[in-house]
């Protein structure tokens, strides 16, 4: 219970450009992990053609 009184008078006591920044910057970081991983992805599937035509 006192964790969650703490959040929330620490919720309060946020400046609201400090949460908008925090939020872009986890948005942004987001954004990066996911385009890695269809980067990957695309590797993964043009490597796995590349395998598959080499075996004929």
């Amino acid at each position: 219970m006192d964790d969650a009184e703490a959040g929330m008078e620490n919720a309060l006591k946020a400046n609201p450009k400090d949460i908008a920044e925090q939020y872009e910057s986890q948005l942004r970081d987001l954004k990066e992990a996911y385009g890695e991983a269809m980067l990957e992805l695309k590797f993964r599937k043009k490597l796995q053609r590349h395998l598959e035509s080499t075996d004929d």
